[in-house]
């Protein structure tokens, strides 16, 4: 569940559960896009989110061609 504090304004949350679904890649761009969602100026998630689409393109260049086209859809 995670959990977010903005000591500038004062704020806080905790936001949904996320379930980990053993798609690394795509369970970081989850976790990033509700950080990126509650706190948009924070450059450590647009970070996060990056990663994790470096991890997706890099877990879909390993595929065989056949499958490159439907990974990336």
């Amino acid at each position: 569940m995670p959990a977010w504090v903005n000591h500038a304004t004062k704020k806080g949350g905790v936001g949904p559960a996320i379930m980990p679904t053993g798609d690394y890649a795509a369970d970081l761009a989850k976790i990033a896009a509700y950080y990126r969602s509650v706190m948009p100026d924070c450059l450590r998630f647009e970070r996060l989110a990056a990663s994790a689409a470096a991890l997706k393109e890099a877990a879909t260049e390993s595929l065989p061609p056949s499958l490159k086209e439907r990974a990336r859809g």
